[in-house]
């Protein structure tokens, strides 16, 4: 799996498990303009949204794959899709 691929997926998944926790948009607009004041262009808020949309799709496939912890990444099954 490449780094960008685990990259979008692992923020994917922060998303979600922040959501989960009461938190909304206002959460993508913070994390969006931190990411791209640090990192530059690329963090928008639509693109917060496909990562975590690519999390929500692929966490369970990822896990009939791969044994689950052999990328270091455990999905959580009870993450829903959400249709953007």
């Amino acid at each position: 799996m490449s780094r960008l691929v685990y990259t979008y997926y692992e923020i994917g998944r922060v998303i979600v498990e922040d959501e989960q926790g009461g938190y909304g948009d206002k959460t993508l607009a913070e994390l969006s303009s931190r990411l791209t004041d640090r990192f530059g262009k690329g963090w928008s808020m639509a693109n917060l949204k496909l990562m975590r949309q690519f999390f929500l799709v692929y966490s369970n496939s990822l896990n009939t794959v791969y044994p689950i912890g052999e990328l270091g990444v455990v999905p959580k099954p009870e993450a829903k899709i959400v249709h953007l």
